[in-house]
């Protein structure tokens, strides 16, 4: 799950090459990235998705620490984009 949600994180912070995440159009694009956090949800609460995948349902402790965990590796690619598009403004 844990690489499952940084996947859909990646997908967040990898948006643009050039430009910032939030940069327009945002609605279609944060959809499928909404979508990518609920199937992922779905996949380990759901008892259908449960029996399929042989998946368990988790604690709200292990919630955190997956989601934390999952936001690691994206956060050090947001901070070297971020130190990228300063540098590159900087240049102009």
């Amino acid at each position: 799950m844990v690489v499952a949600f940084s996947a859909v994180n990646f997908g967040l912070v990898l948006r643009r090459e050039r430009e910032p995440a939030w940069s327009s159009p945002v609605f279609p694009y944060l959809g499928w990235i909404i979508l990518g956090w609920f199937l992922t949800w779905a996949a380990v609460e759901l008892n259908m998705f449960q029996r399929l995948l042989d998946t368990v349902s988790l604690t709200g402790a292990q919630w955190v620490l997956a989601l934390l965990l999952s936001t690691l590796a994206p956060a050090f690619v947001a901070v070297d984009k971020a130190i990228q598009l300063r540098r590159l403004d900087r240049s102009r």
